[in-house]
């Protein structure tokens, strides 16, 4: 199965997820908030590699910020503005963003707490101050994610950045650029607005399927549900070339002239301008989890994601997932529950658990994605979701790609066989399998054969051939996911005992075979004069289902098949059926049952 972790990045600055309706889609790499991890900066600015307990980090200009678990943010690089001057009390914040010389923090009561250069008004927020779900810094503007869904911004607005798209509602994610700003609506679309001089405002057709999105210095990355990149607007480095294959990318972060993505398995990908090694990333290149860009510099956190693990239920024949993760670092001072969902065109809930302060938690999710040998695994999306006590703050996982697989083969069949004057018929008990594909025969001419390939594949539950020399037969299921099953027990034919012209002496309807059946039995009967002759089926109150035969007959051995289905082609009940022979006067009957 397929690991994604979606998570979108701005120009240096960070975001907050929150929900609106029934989509929930990503915003920025910060809300990766996880598990204790380690962060990395390497560029004109590097890090300090002796923070500990990492929850999230966000690049600015030539600064950095670092969100610890426990709610406390520190910094590294330029203070020329005070821009790593952290307000006090420097508790209790949930999200950071850094922009050129600012920085943003996200308070657990939806408050915005801002510092650094002042110019611009860059960081005055807006009142009231509340009630905020998401943040993005850009150069000199800042965005901010209201509970609702709609966007505040403040700041400059000389190219029309804080002139919010209309109607102002049913965002899910915002990413603040240098001078232009981009929002992820509910429906997978996104929205631009700002200056334009290089396109970084024109959205790629088609406009649609998008989970994540990042704002560079003058262009525009966005992050789709399949994990493939799409990149639009000033190219002068390369930052717009996303490095093949483009496929499997789980987190996205745009800067000055570069750009990084993660991919599945926790590797960076980087493109665009090097002349500082800010694409140059540091060994070992894995365990990646959340990256963010600055100017000139990268910053990435290692083995800090709030993930979700999904795994096949084993010994099953598919249709089942049990889908794990840690606890969430907040859990349980701020996150309340979490919620595993699906992307079915919008993310749509699977249920929820409890946040309990436990290690570890599972969920076993049902799915019709079963794996089938030869064809396409039938994957879907999936991720997880800390609510909190902060309305509209959650904390999605990165997505995962998912199916189940069907790894019980069928068990050994039954075998039996019918031998004739002229004859002979193979046939074998009912499976009983809802994932039962087909019943393939297999023919040696001697004890023990191996089997090599079959002689049939009947669609009937039974084979039939003319009398033939001394064979050994067997019968192998297969299910419908490709898994072969072990062969029957092993039958044998003889010669014939008798002229193939002989005819018989007696008038006989024989038992059915199987029986009892599903869904079809043979009905063996014999006519010793030519005669019209009429097969049917009746139900246990004499009411006629079907006809089977109906018409003139030469005498001798006859069968007659009946597929469990009534004579308007529905299929029958389970219960006690008649199979009635009239022919030359005489009638015989035989009680069968069928089993649903």
């Amino acid at each position: 199965m397929l690991t994604r972790n979606y998570k979108d990045n701005l120009w240096g600055p960070a975001t907050r997820l929150r929900a609106v309706g029934s989509l929930l889609l990503l915003a920025a790499w910060a809300s990766a908030a996880s598990a204790a991890g380690t962060v990395i900066g390497w560029g004109s600015v590097t890090s300090p590699t002796n923070i500990p307990n990492v929850a999230a980090a966000a690049a600015g200009f030539d600064f950095g910020l670092v969100l610890k678990d426990d709610g406390f943010i520190t910094s590294w690089g330029s203070n020329t503005y005070g821009q790593r001057n952290i307000p006090v009390p420097n508790t209790g914040f949930v999200a950071i963003a850094a922009g050129l010389y600012h920085g943003l923090a996200l308070k657990n009561d939806g408050s915005v707490v801002a510092w650094g250069d002042t110019s611009a008004g860059r960081c005055a927020v807006p009142s009231p101050n509340a009630d905020f779900a998401a943040i993005s810094a850009g150069e000199r503007h800042s965005l901010g994610l209201l509970n609702g869904g709609s966007i505040v911004a403040w700041g400059s607005n000389a190219d029309r950045q804080l002139e919010l798209p209309q109607p102002n509602a049913g965002f899910v994610s915002i990413s603040a650029g240098r001078y232009h700003s981009l929002a992820l609506r509910t429906d997978g679309s996104i929205v631009a607005w700002g200056r334009n001089d290089y396109g970084q405002c024109n959205v790629p057709v088609s406009n649609t399927g998008f989970i994540a999105v990042a704002a560079g210095y003058s262009y525009s990355l966005g992050l789709r549900v399949d994990g493939s990149v799409v990149a639009w607007g000033k190219n002068d480095y390369g930052q717009c070339n996303v490095p093949s294959p483009n496929m499997g990318f789980t987190a996205i972060a745009g800067g000055y002239a570069h750009s990084l993505g993660i991919r599945a398995g926790g590797s960076i990908a980087a493109w665009g301008a090097n002349n500082f090694g800010q694409c140059t990333v540091p060994v070992p290149n894995e365990g990646y989890t959340a990256i963010s860009v600055g100017f000139n510099h990268s910053v990435a956190v290692k083995d800090a994601a709030f993930a979700m693990a999904i795994y096949d239920t084993p010994a099953d024949e598919g249709g089942h997932l049990v889908a794990s993760w840690r606890r969430h670092p907040l859990d349980p001072l701020a996150v309340t529950d979490y919620e595993v969902q699906k992307y079915v065109g919008s993310w749509t809930s699977l249920g929820t658990l409890a946040a309990a302060n436990a290690d570890t938690y599972s969920f076993n999710i049902a799915t019709n994605d079963i794996f089938t040998i030869g064809r396409p695994a039938p994957a879907s999306y999936y991720r997880l979701v800390a609510h909190t006590s902060v309305p509209g703050l959650q904390y999605p996982t990165p997505v995962i790609s998912a199916y189940s697989v069907d790894n019980l083969p069928p068990a050994p069949p039954v075998a039996h066989m019918s031998d004739g004057a002229d004859y002979r018929i193979i046939y074998w008990d009912d499976p009983g399998l809802a994932d039962f594909g087909k019943a393939c025969i297999y023919r040696g001419d001697e004890a023990g054969f191996t089997a090599a390939e079959p002689v049939d594949c009947p669609d009937e539950p039974f084979f039939n051939e003319s009398h033939l020399a001394w064979f050994y037969y067997r019968v192998v299921f297969t299910d419908i996911h490709g898994n072969v099953g072990q062969p029957s027990n092993e039958v044998h034919g003889q010669f014939p005992t008798g002229a193939a012209d002989v005819v018989p002496s007696v008038f006989a309807l024989e038992q059915n075979y199987p029986n009892p059946f599903n869904p079809g039995t043979i009905m063996p009967f014999e006519l010793p004069v030519a005669a019209g002759a009429r097969l049917t089926i009746h139900d246990a109150a004499g009411r006629l289902v079907r006809v089977l035969v109906d018409g003139e007959m030469a005498a001798g051995k006859a069968e007659a098949y009946w597929n469990g289905l009534d004579d308007a082609g529905r299929e029958v009940g389970s219960g006690v059926y008649f199979a009635r022979l009239d022919a030359g006067g005489r009638v015989m009957t035989q009680r069968m049952v069928l089993l649903r």
